[in-house]
This record gives C-alpha cells, sequence and structure tokens, in this order.
C-alpha cells in the first residue's frame, strides 16, 4: 500500500478539480478534506457539556484512488461552531493515513434467529 502526505495529497486533489488553493492554509486545506472527504467509520462518541467528540476514519479520492486518514470529528451543541469554541484545524500534515484490514467474525445463533 501507498503511503502519502495528506497534505500533499489535498493539493493534488484542489489542480485536479480545478480549485484554487493557497498551500500555506492550513484552515482551508482542512476545510477542503472535511467536505470532500467520506466518513466511513465512526468511533464511540466521547461527551462533554457543550460538543461531543468522535474519532472518524475519513476516505479521499484522488486521481481514481482510495485513501483513508484517521481524524477526528466535533460536534458543537447549540449555534457555536469550532470556531467559536476556540478550536482551530488539525494540521493537516500530521492527520494520519491508515489502510483497511478486513477481519471475518462469525457469530452463532439458534436456528430461530437465522
Amino acid at each position: 500500500m501507498e503511503e502519502v502526505n495528506l497534505k500533499d495529497l489535498l493539493q493534488q486533489y484542489c489542480v485536479e478539480k480545478g480549485y484554487d488553493f493557497d498551500p500555506e492554509d492550513n484552515e482551508g486545506l482542512y476545510e477542503t478534506f472535511e467536505y470532500s472527504s467520506k466518513t466511513v467509520w465512526t468511533g464511540e462518541p466521547d461527551h462533554h457539556r457543550w460538543f461531543t467528540y468522535y474519532d472518524v476514519i475519513r476516505k479521499l479520492t484522488v486521481g481514481g484512488k482510495d485513501y483513508f486518514f484517521e481524524d477526528t470529528y466535533m460536534s458543537v451543541d447549540g449555534d457555536n461552531s469550532r470556531r467559536d469554541c476556540g478550536w482551530s484545524a488539525p494540521d493537516v500534515s500530521e492527520i494520519v493515513q491508515v489502510f483497511p484490514k478486513q477481519v471475518l467474525t462469525t457469530t452463532y445463533v439458534t436456528k430461530d434467529n437465522l
């Protein structure tokens, strides 16, 4: 499996789509990542008073290839946004690439539950 840097991959994505981008604008690149990727797995919610925090796996397709990255998602209660709460976007160069691994699970049930 090919390892890639998310920042480089996002820049390639923007070029492919014809989007203007600033390679030094981390907020803009992260926003592109959020809106152009698909969440394929969401972990258990970690509830706090004003927000809920989730670990997620996002799939980003660039050049016809699927790439997967471990990220976080914060759902803020009320009318606040992430910026309103004082949070900035994660550094896209530090978001970790992950690779899918399929595991077969066998579950045993009674005949009437088949």
